[in-house]
């Protein structure tokens, strides 16, 4: 976006908080993270699996992740 020239035209959201898009976000590159703490969704998946074929007794809990809006305020 620098190199067009279209840095404060354009609005930049991405998804899962890490060190870099947190840099990114810094540095005014990156508008918003939206973070859905993806290891809680691939442990609940996996024990739905688990559960599916047997290899767990209890059925998976119900499991709504919680979703965290990132801006360069709280960031």
């Amino acid at each position: 976006m620098n190199a067009l020239g279209r840095r404060n035209e354009i609005v930049s959201v991405t998804h899962e908080l890490t060190d870099e898009r947190r840099q990114l976000m810094r540095e005014g590159l990156i508008d918003a993270i939206i973070d859905q703490d993806p290891a809680l969704e691939v442990r609940a998946a996996v024990e739905a699996l688990a559960a599916h074929f047997g290899r767990k007794d209890d059925p998976p809990a119900c499991l709504t992740t919680s979703i965290h809006i990132h801006l360069i305020e709280n960031c």
